[in-house]
């Protein structure tokens, strides 16, 4: 697995070239623990049914906290939405 700062280099170097194509894992991650929500937001899925397809739930606590241990490998931030707590 590659360290934060060669992905860092990497991005770096794609973005002096302008590819559209690049290797580096994004730097900025989010975690969705739940989909289950009754707001109607004008940005997300969920508040379309028909445009969200996917079964309405909850990420298991395991999976979760997996992602949150990943991520510190590779992302400088990590934005978390709904909860993994159920």
């Amino acid at each position: 697995m590659m360290t934060r700062s060669e992905n860092r280099r990497l991005a770096e170097a794609a973005y002096d070239r302008g590819d559209t194509v690049v290797k580096n894992a994004p730097e900025i991650s989010g975690i969705e623990g739940t989909n289950h929500c009754n707001i109607k937001c004008i940005m997300c899925p969920r508040g379309e049914p028909d445009i969200m397809r996917r079964e309405v739930g909850h990420m298991e606590r395991e999976t979760f906290q997996n992602l949150l241990k990943n991520a510190q490998y590779f992302s400088m931030s990590v934005g978390c939405t709904g909860s993994a707590n159920h």
